[in-house]
């Protein structure tokens, strides 16, 4: 199996190698962001959390070529990720070449292009994805549970150390957990929930503790602001919202002065303007915390109008998208937006009719088809196959393919939180690996 694996994986593996060197580490408007950071650890507190600066320190510190040395690392854990992968589908009487099938899809997702650029996704998605692999082989072999679990926690907490919003990701775990009952003993199921939350929850306050003592502030970071503020514009531009539209305080005439401002940066703006009429760090976040929150109470529809603007399938094509990663990588080099999405692509196809074009946008067609196949074929079938079943709350899982179930409907909820607050395809793909299995099992099992 593992001659199978690495005799076939290596092609991958020599393709993003070129990709790589065609492209080169790319910088995202986010990138910039985390090098900025490095400049200035235990001065202030960051803006972000401090997992990806430090590593952008630490390679930075060694390495002039830092940049690429990084994706390199981060093509590397693919390449492990994707061994463990296919490892654990192959416990899941999958044959081998549906296992790398698995595999082949999940590299040629978002997670190509993320490995060639400055962000964190990357190792966020590799690092939940062997979360994800971990719980099958808890529910597979049925032992091992504390130490899998205690795994589980610390890979848990160094994502939360690259991005500390998924911190707020922890309730829905309980899910999995429930599905144990039949597995495991509730005194060990409340013994492992504890040992997979304790390492996060312990690191957070240590973080915050450390920060109230230099900073004099409890908190972790300030990057919560943007995403309360950025769940505010939109319903804002086409919205009727009453407590934003009236001049009687400061917040408002900011948001509306900013409001027709580039997208990716109005949010810095706005905080940027109430920093700028005296406001401290703390007392801005406060003020938009408080804004976000009135708006709900004002406006009980607000959460309702969110999921409808981030209800949009862009973010289920990242379950499969190779040309497109080229186009953005593309894009991102060249600083040519037109090669960003695939409307821009075919509106630039529209005024000169090349022929480069044509195939691109065709290319990248047949891959949002085929993403929204998978996701439509996982969808309706695990709809079908709960209401089949007499386990609504999953409390008797037994069955493999009730795990499974289980776990789509996990993806579901992580889906359903960013639809709250904001989406787009690279938060999905920490786990676009659940769609993909899904898919594969059911079709397997339908053949039987």
């Amino acid at each position: 199996m593992k001659k199978y694996f690495f005799r076939n994986y290596s092609i991958i593996f020599l393709i993003k190698i070129l990709i790589l060197y065609i492209f080169q580490a790319q910088l995202m408007p986010d990138s910039n962001g985390y090098i900025d950071e490095t400049k200035t650890f235990f001065d202030s507190i960051p803006f972000r959390n401090y997992g990806y600066p430090s590593i952008i320190y630490l390679l930075s510190s060694f390495f002039d070529n830092w940049e690429n040395i990084l994706c390199i690392i981060q093509i590397i854990f693919s390449c492990f990720t994707s061994f463990y992968i296919f490892c654990t589908t192959i416990k899941l009487k999958l044959s081998k070449h549906l296992s790398f099938f698995i595999v082949l899809i999940l590299n040629l997702s978002i997670l190509l292009f993320l490995d060639i650029c400055i962000l964190p996704d990357s190792l966020i998605s590799n690092l939940f994805m062997i979360i994800i692999c971990n719980f099958l082989r808890i529910f597979i072999f049925k032992h091992s549970l504390f130490f899998l679990i205690f795994i589980n926690g610390l890979l848990f907490t160094l994502c939360f150390l690259l991005k500390s919003q998924l911190i707020y990701f922890l309730p829905i775990f309980i899910l999995i957990f429930v599905s144990f009952y039949k597995i495991f003993t509730f005194k060990k199921l409340l013994l492992s929930l504890f040992l997979f939350i304790s390492p996060t929850l312990m690191t957070s306050e240590s973080i915050k503790s450390l920060h109230n003592e230099l900073f004099n502030h409890k908190i972790i970071n300030f990057s919560d602001n943007t995403i309360y503020l950025y769940s505010l514009i939109k319903p804002f531009k086409e919205f009727n919202m009453q407590n934003l539209n009236s001049n009687e305080d400061k917040f408002n005439q900011i948001l509306k002065k900013n409001i027709n401002s580039e997208e990716f940066s109005i949010t810095y703006k706005i905080i940027n303007d109430l920093k700028n009429e005296g406001y401290k760090e703390d007392e801005v976040s406060a003020i938009i915390k408080r804004k976000y929150f009135e708006t709900i109470f004002y406006n009980p529809e607000f959460l309702l109008i969110k999921i409808f603007y981030n209800l949009k399938p862009t973010s289920i094509w990242g379950i499969f998208q190779p040309t497109l990663s080229l186009s953005q990588l593309y894009s991102v080099k060249n600083q040519d937006g037109d090669y960003w999405r695939f409307r821009l692509i075919f509106k630039k196809f529209l005024k000169n009719y090349k022929i480069n074009n044509a195939i691109l946008i065709t290319l990248i067609f047949l891959e949002m088809i085929f993403s929204t196949y998978i996701f439509l074929y996982v969808f309706f079938n695990s709809v079908k196959k709960y209401f089949n079943k007499n386990n609504y709350l999953f409390l008797n899982t037994i069955k493999l393919e009730d795990f499974l179930l289980l776990l789509v409907f996990f993806y579901y909820f992580f889906i359903l939180i960013h639809l709250i607050v904001h989406i787009e395809p690279r938060y999905l793909a920490p786990v676009n690996l659940i769609p993909i299995l899904a898919f594969a099992f059911f079709k397997n099992s339908s053949k039987d």
